[in-house]
């Protein structure tokens, strides 16, 4: 699996890949276009209100924070069939979100490679 900060993939509170975030994908094309194995894609947020934006929720966030790699992968080349996209919200923190660095952890985009 590989895990992600948010913040290297995102805006804060944004659905959009950013720059940085393109480019990290990007990066790792040329082993996912050689594994013969499928990618799960998670999107992951804290428990915290969305103050700003058009997004009105973290499930929100998450579930397009995650479509929105999958559509990045497939336009880069990547088979869809092999990718699954889904946005877990505040459902599956790493620890507790008691505090800014706990919700920092709790942030995140991973990528699961699952045999197929």
């Amino acid at each position: 699996a590989l895990h992600f900060d948010s913040r290297v993939l995102f805006n804060a509170g944004s659905g959009d890949l950013a720059r940085s975030g393109k480019a990290l994908l990007d990066s790792l094309l040329p082993i996912f276009k050689g594994l013969p194995a499928a990618i799960a894609i998670e999107a992951h947020t804290d428990d915290r209100p969305l103050l700003f934006g058009a997004i009105t929720s973290a499930q929100s966030l998450s579930n397009i924070r995650a479509m929105a790699v999958k559509l990045h992968l497939i336009a880069e080349g990547l088979d869809k069939a092999g990718l699954s996209a889904m946005g877990y919200g505040a459902s599956r923190g790493l620890v507790e979100n008691n505090t800014a660095e706990q919700r920092d952890k709790n942030r995140r985009v991973t990528l699961l490679i699952e045999s197929k």
